[in-house]
């Protein structure tokens, strides 16, 4: 696994992400929307996504 990984690459369905969008919400303390997380979203960037949300609360 590296930064360029997808969530596709890792073989989660939609369903995984909605989880891991909940938890990342729950345990940070931030508002992700629905379209934010997406499986073409690599982990750089929903690395960066995550810290610019928690830099908005």
């Amino acid at each position: 696994m590296t930064g360029s990984t997808t969530p596709r690459d890792l073989d989660l369905d939609s369903l995984k992400i909605v989880e891991l969008a909940m938890r990342a919400q729950s345990e940070l303390g931030i508002e992700i929307g629905e379209d934010d997380i997406t499986s073409d979203l690599t982990l750089d960037q929903m690395q960066e996504l995550l810290r610019d949300k928690r830099r908005q609360t």
